[in-house]
C-alpha cells in the first residue's frame, strides 16, 4: 500500500426450540420468585458505563477432586458465545514471539449417553463446538460451562443435553465436531464429524386442565422424579407464534399473569429433571385470558415542604389509597466512590413526616423528592421533583454506642438522643454495605443487631454513625474480624475471563439452593482484598475497573441458602490497565534515518530516539476479527530537508522554514512485522518523541498537516498531545501530516462565564476579559399567579445565555363565578376565599 508523504515539523527549538436459533420467535423467560429479585439484582450491580482495559497472563485454574491446583499457561480472553457464526472476540495479550508446538485437533470425538466427549488436549485454552443441521450450521464459542475437563483426567466431556436446553436446540439428530484453541485464539482444524441425539426420555405431563377453584389457572398431574415443568405459550392455535416461555416447579400454572391483552392462548409443558432429560410437548391446551381494567390513580399536585423544612406536603389525590415518596441522591463517599441511595416512604395522608430521616448521615448533597399515588396495587404517574440540601455536621458531644460481636451478630446499645443509625462495612477502606435502622420505628429497642453469618471470614471495618433529631451526627469505626468460614462440600464454579467480565458457570437446576455469589479481588502485590461484593448472576462485568495499575487475583465462591459458604474459584495474575490502552511492556523503540545534510546539526538539537506503543485493542481496518501481535510493531521517522517537504510545511504553518536552520522533518511509517501499516489498522498508537537538550524548557503545540481540497493548499489542525520533562508525545489514528512546532497562543475561541468572556488559548493562556453585551430581554414563558415565569437575553459577543424568573403575577380577585351559600346567606366568592357581596336570603312564599 502507497502510503502519502507527511512531515513532523521540529522547529528550532524541537518542536439456535427448532433450527434456527431464536428465528422467528419470541424469547422472553419470565420468570418468579428468586429468580425475578436475582434478575433485578444482578442488572443493578452490573450497571456500568467505563470499560477497563484487562489482559491475562495467569495461572489457569484447574478443578480437580481435591481443590483447585495451578498449571501455569497464559490465559487470554474466553470467547463468548456468539449469534452469528465465524465472529470471534479479542485475543489477549500473548508472549513474546517464539518456537511454539502447534495446537492438535481434538481426537476420538464420540457421542455417550448424553454428552459428547473426546480426548482432552492439555494445550488448549478451549474449544469451539459446530452444530450441522443439513441446511445451516451454528457455532458455539462459549462452551466452557457445558465442559467437565477433570473426569476422568485425560477427558473432556460436554452434556449436550445441557447445551439443547439452555440454548433452546429442538429435538433431533445432529451432526457435531469441534475444535480447539489457544489464547492467541489460533484455532486448529475441524474434528472428525459424529452424531449427537437430542430426544425426549421421560414421561410428559398428563391430565391437563383448568382449576375449578381459582380463575386462570391450569392444573396437571405430578410427574415423578420432576424437577420442573418447562411452558411455552402460543397466540394462535397452530403453534406458529410463540407468545412467551415460562417454568413451574409444581404442577399449576397462574397464567393469567402473563397474558397483557385479552383473547385466547395456547400452552404446551414439558417435562424436565435435574439431569436435564426432557419429556415430548404435550398437544396444547386452549385458554381464555380477560385483561382486568387497570385503573391508574392521578397525579400529586403542589409538592412542598411545610415551613419548618422537615415535612413533605402536597395536595390529595381523589381515590388514592396511599402515596410512595421517593428519596434519591448520588454523592460522592469519604474515599471518592461514587455512591446511590434510593429509600422509600408509604404514608396514606398527604404528607412524608419528617424526609431527612431517611437520609445517609455522611452524605452532605443535593437531595431529590417525588411521590406517587397508590390506587389497587397500581401507580400513578410521578409529580415534579423537589430538591432539597442535607448538610449534617458531626457533634463529637453525640455517644456512639460500642459495638460488639455475639453469635453471628453486630450488636450495639440503643442510645437516647438517636434518631436513627447507620452501619457501613468496608474492607480496606471500600464499602461493601451500608444498612440504617430508624430509632423511631423501634422506639421500645435496647439494642440493635447486624447480622455477619452471611459474610466470608475477613477483617472488616465497621462504622457506626448516630444521628440525633437535629440531624448532626457522630461516628465510630472499630476493626472486626468475623464472617463464615468456606464449607469444602459445597459446589465450587468454574471461573473464566471474557471480555472486561468475571464469569463463571452457575447450573441452575443442580445448584438451585445457591442464593447468591461472593467476588473478592486481591492485589496480588499487597495481598490485600481491594473489592468485595454479592452477584445474583453468574458475571461481574468490570471487576477491575476504577482500580489503580497492577496485578490482582479474582475469587468467587457461593452462598448457599441457609448461610452456607462454598470454597472459593480462583484466576490468578489478571492485568489490570485501570482504562489506559496502552501497556509499557508493548513500547518499542523505532529507527531515524538522518539524510546527509542533516549530519551537521549537533544530537542535542536534534530528534534522536522515538518509540512507538500501539493500543492494546488495536484492530487490522478490513479485517477486525484477525488477531494482532503487540510485540510486532516497528516506527521509522526519516528526516527529510528537501525542498518538496521544506514548502508543505511552509504552506501549513503560515511561516516560512528554511533547511538551514534547526529543523527536523520526520516522514513517520508505522511497520508491523515488516509490512508498512501506516493506513491498515482502527485505533490509536501512542508515538513518543525525547526532546533534544536543547529545547527541553520550551512549550509545543501538534498539528496535523493536511491537504484542503477546497483552499487547494496544505492546512494545519490542532492534535491534542503530552508535554512531559523530557518527551512530547501524541496519539495517532493514522500516520498522516503532522508538525510539532513551538508553541505560540492563538485566542481564537472565547470562552465565558455568568460575569463576562475573555478569549483563550487552547493553553489556557487568557487575555482581554470584559464584561459581557447582552441583547433585550426575550420572554420564554409567562408569568402567571400560580408559577414564575422566565426570561432570557444572550451576550451579542461570546453567545453566553443567561436566564431570570419573572416573579408571579399578584393575585386579582375574580368573582364571576357561581354564588356560594349557607344556611345564614349568599355571597361571590373568588378563588383565594376572598368573599363579596354577602347578603341574606331573599325567599320565596312558602310552599
Amino acid at each position: 500500500m502507497k502510503k502519502q508523504r507527511y512531515n513532523i515539523v521540529l522547529k528550532g527549538i524541537f518542536e439456535k426450540s427448532v433450527f434456527p436459533r431464536n428465528k422467528n420467535r419470541k424469547e422472553i423467560m419470565l420468570m418468579n420468585g428468586k429468580k425475578l429479585l436475582s434478575s433485578l439484582c444482578a442488572a443493578a450491580i452490573l450497571i456500568s458505563s467505563l470499560t477497563a482495559g484487562i489482559s491475562l497472563r495467569s495461572s489457569r485454574a484447574v478443578y480437580a477432586e481435591d481443590g483447585i491446583s495451578e498449571e501455569t499457561g497464559d490465559v487470554s480472553e474466553e470467547p463468548g458465545v456468539t449469534e452469528e457464526p465465524g465472529v470471534t472476540e479479542e485475543p489477549g495479550t500473548t508472549e513474546e514471539p517464539g518456537e511454539t508446538k502447534p495446537l492438535a485437533t481434538p481426537q476420538n470425538l464420540r457421542y455417550e449417553e448424553g454428552y459428547i466427549k473426546w480426548d482432552k488436549i492439555k494445550e488448549a485454552y478451549g474449544y469451539f463446538l459446530r452444530i450441522h443441521t443439513g441446511e445451516e450450521e451454528w457455532e458455539y464459542r462459549e462452551i466452557t460451562k457445558y465442559v467437565d475437563y477433570d473426569d476422568p483426567d485425560d477427558e473432556a466431556q460436554l452434556e449436550f443435553d445441557r447445551l439443547c436446553y439452555e440454548q433452546s436446540i429442538g429435538f433431533g439428530s445432529y451432526e457435531v465436531d469441534i475444535c480447539s484453541f489457544d489464547d492467541a485464539w489460533n484455532r486448529t482444524e475441524w474434528s472428525e464429524t459424529i452424531t449427537a441425539e437430542y430426544e425426549p426420555t421421560i414421561a410428559a405431563p398428563s391430565n391437563i386442565r383448568l382449576s375449578e377453584e381459582e380463575e386462570e389457572v391450569l392444573l396437571w398431574d405430578e410427574v415423578e422424579n420432576a424437577y420442573q415443568y418447562n411452558i411455552r405459550i402460543f397466540d394462535d392455535d397452530e403453534n406458529r407464534s410463540l407468545y412467551s416461555t415460562a417454568y413451574e416447579r409444581y404442577p399449576n400454572f397462574y397464567f393469567k399473569w402473563y397474558f397483557g391483552e385479552s383473547g385466547n392462548y395456547w400452552i404446551s409443558l414439558q417435562t424436565m429433571d435435574r439431569d436435564y432429560n426432557v419429556s415430548e410437548w404435550t398437544e396444547s391446551v386452549l385458554v381464555s385470558h380477560t385483561q382486568s381494567e387497570v385503573i391508574r390513580p392521578g397525579t400529586p399536585q403542589n409538592l412542598r415542604f411545610d415551613e419548618t423544612g422537615e415535612n413533605i406536603l402536597w395536595d390529595e389525590v381523589a381515590g388514592a389509597e396511599s402515596y410512595r415518596v421517593d428519596i434519591d441522591i448520588s454523592y460522592t463517599d469519604e474515599n471518592g466512590d461514587e455512591k446511590y441511595i434510593y429509600e422509600y416512604d408509604y404514608p396514606t395522608e398527604p404528607c412524608c413526616i419528617n424526609w431527612k430521616r431517611f437520609v445517609a448521615p455522611f452524605s452532605n448533597a443535593k437531595y431529590k423528592i417525588y411521590v406517587y399515588a397508590c390506587l389497587n396495587g397500581e401507580l400513578g404517574d410521578p409529580s415534579e421533583t423537589i430538591e432539597a440540601l442535607f448538610d449534617a455536621d458531626i457533634d463529637e458531644s453525640i455517644a456512639v454506642p460500642e459495638l460488639r460481636l455475639e453469635d453471628d451478630f453486630l450488636l450495639w446499645d440503643n442510645v437516647e438522643c438517636a434518631e436513627k443509625y447507620y452501619l457501613t462495612l468496608a474492607v480496606n477502606g471500600q464499602t461493601i454495605i451500608e444498612s440504617d435502622y430508624i430509632s423511631r420505628y423501634n422506639a421500645d429497642s435496647e439494642n440493635y443487631s447486624f447480622w455477619t453469618d452471611c459474610y466470608p471470614v475477613g477483617d472488616y471495618e465497621a462504622t457506626l454513625y448516630v444521628m440525633d433529631k437535629n440531624h448532626n451526627y457522630n461516628k465510630k469505626t472499630y476493626n472486626l474480624t468475623f464472617g463464615k468460614e468456606p464449607d469444602e462440600s459445597v459446589w465450587m464454579p468454574k471461573l473464566y475471563y471474557k471480555s472486561e467480565s468475571l464469569l463463571w458457570d452457575w447450573d441452575r437446576v443442580r445448584h438451585d439452593n445457591t442464593s447468591y455469589f461472593w467476588v473478592r479481588i486481591i492485589n496480588e502485590a499487597s495481598g490485600k482484598t481491594v473489592r468485595l461484593g454479592q452477584v445474583w448472576s453468574d458475571e461481574f462485568y468490570g471487576f477491575l475497573e476504577n482500580l489503580p495499575n497492577g496485578y490482582y487475583n479474582a475469587e468467587v465462591c457461593a452462598y448457599e441458602n441457609g448461610g452456607i459458604i462454598g470454597p472459593w474459584a480462583k484466576l490468578t495474575h489478571l492485568q489490570n490497565r485501570n482504562g489506559s490502552h496502552f501497556d509499557d511492556n508493548n513500547e518499542t523503540k523505532g529507527e531515524i534515518i538522518t539524510p546527509p545534510e542533516a549530519e551537521e546539526i549537533p544530537e542535542e538539537e536534534r530528534v534522536t530516539e522515538i518509540s512507538v506503543n500501539p493500543a492494546w485493542n488495536i484492530r487490522y481496518k478490513d479485517d477486525e476479527e484477525m488477531a494482532i501481535d503487540l510485540s510486532l510493531f516497528y516506527i521509522k521517522a526519516e528526516e527529510i530537508y528537501d525542498e518538496e517537504g521544506l514548502q508543505r510545511a511552509s504552506e501549513a504553518l503560515g511561516k516560512v522554514i528554511e533547511g538551514d536552520k534547526h529543523y527536523n522533518l520526520l516522514d513517520l511509517t508505522l511497520l508491523y512485522n515488516g509490512e508498512d501499516f501506516s493506513e491498515s489498522y482502527n485505533g490509536l498508537v501512542k508515538v513518543t518523541m525525547r526532546l533534544p537538550e536543547w529545547f527541553k524548557d520550551k512549550k509545543f503545540s501538534c498539528f496535523r498537516i493536511k491537504w484542503d481540497d477546497d483552499q487547494k493548499k496544505f492546512v494545519k489542525e490542532i492534535i491534542d498531545g503530552e508535554q512531559t520533562e523530557d518527551s512530547y508525545i501524541i496519539y495517532l489514528e493514522h500516520f498522516s501530516e503532522y508538525a510539532l512546532v513551538e508553541h505560540e497562543h492563538t485566542f481564537d475561541d472565547y470562552k465565558s462565564d455568568e460575569n463576562g468572556h475573555w478569549p483563550e488559548c487552547v493553553c489556557g493562556e487568557k487575555t482581554q476579559a470584559e464584561e459581557h453585551t447582552y441583547t433585550d430581554w426575550t420572554i420564554t414563558k409567562e408569568a402567571t399567579e400560580a408559577e414564575e415565569g422566565l426570561k432570557e437575553r444572550t451576550c451579542e459577543i461570546c453567545g453566553y445565555k443567561q436566564e431570570e424568573a419573572i416573579p408571579p403575577l399578584p393575585h386579582r380577585h375574580d368573582f364571576t363565578g357561581d354564588w356560594k351559600c349557607d344556611e345564614s346567606g349568599h355571597w361571590k366568592e373568588c378563588g383565594c376565599g376572598e368573599k363579596t357581596q354577602a347578603e341574606e336570603h331573599t325567599y320565596t312564599d312558602w310552599t
